[in-house]
């Protein structure tokens, strides 16, 4: 009974072995600039403005308390991909807000080392420089919405407007 457990034990392993999980090579990922900016606001207002630019970035997650902000990946052009991580600081001085972009591109057919000496060809997406304008255009966009001036309220209380010229 022992040694059927143990056939069947080992029968298990080698099994679950040979199905290789793919393993890339080691590259070396490039670097990911981290872009900041300081606003003069205070983290609320600054957290609010962030959280209205959202609709043009996909989000997995934010997290006010952390500062967190969790992007999802955004498909580009050319077979590449973006994904970014927004993370709001409290400062001194107002919020300091961090964005780091993460772009990937799309290989058809790259080589994978399977873990058993066998390379196979398959789609995987690889790390590359981000050259996206993404950060600065949140940014302004955030900038935008800080300095935005509220609608003045219309009421008896309001100075009359003037008729506009035919």
């Amino acid at each position: 009974m022992k040694s059927n457990l143990l056939f069947i034990i080992a029968l298990l392993i080698v099994s679950t072995g040979c199905a290789g999980v793919p393993v890339t090579t080691e590259e070396s990922v490039p670097p990911r600039p981290v872009s900041e900016m300081r606003f003069s606001k205070d983290y609320d207002a600054v957290w609010a403005a962030a959280i209205k630019t959202l609709p043009d970035v996909p989000v997995l997650s934010t997290d006010k308390g952390s500062g967190q902000i969790v992007g999802n990946w955004k498909k580009l052009k050319d077979s590449k991909r973006e994904r970014l991580d927004i993370r709001l600081i409290k400062t001194n001085e107002g919020t300091t807000v961090s964005i780091t972009s993460h772009v990937e591109v799309l290989i058809k057919r790259a080589r994978v080392n399977t873990g058993f000496g066998t390379t196979v060809k398959m789609p995987m997406w690889k790390p590359v420089p981000s050259e996206t304008p993404t950060p600065k255009q949140l940014f302004l966009k955030i900038n935008e919405q800080l300095n935005k001036k509220p609608p003045e309220p219309e009421g008896k209380d309001s100075p009359p407007k003037a008729p506009e010229a035919p």
